[in-house]
């Protein structure tokens, strides 16, 4: 099973606001999980911005080795997607997050953005970090 995670979801993991994110972090070393460059890019600099630039070194560190994840370069995903989630009212930011969750083909998003939350895709399902660990009973 192949998912995409949002960048809150590493946020509120490595700051330590959510256990559920950080569940969903610790299950992405069993499946398949996909990140677009953007989030990590937006996940290193709110952790400098909240911790440090160590700290966020550490994260973007781990992000990129541990082997729990994949990052893909968003660059190339079509204008055509992009389009079409910002005409479903995400932010340019946001658009890219969708359309690169549907151009990899991935089942799931993870996400606590309300506005994704709220998304009406087709192509894939929205769900919170306390959603997916119970639909797939995953657990400490």
């Amino acid at each position: 099973m192949q998912v995409v995670l949002d960048s809150n979801e590493f946020l509120f993991a490595f700051l330590a606001k959510k256990k559920e994110c950080i569940l969903v972090l610790r299950a992405c070393k069993n499946m398949h999980a996909v990140i677009p460059s953007i989030v990590l890019e937006e996940v290193s600099e709110n952790i400098k911005i909240e911790s440090g630039k160590d700290q966020s070194g550490k994260v973007r560190k781990f992000i990129l080795e541990s082997g729990w994840f994949k990052v893909v370069e968003d660059a190339q995903i079509p204008k055509i997607l992009l389009e079409k989630y910002i005409t479903k009212g995400l932010k340019k930011e946001d658009s890219v997050i969708g359309a690169f969750t549907e151009w990899m083909g991935a089942k799931y998003l993870i996400s606590e953005n309300r506005h994704f939350l709220k998304l009406n895709a087709k192509e894939f399902e929205v769900l919170s970090a306390k959603q997916f660990l119970s639909r797939f009973r995953l657990s400490e």
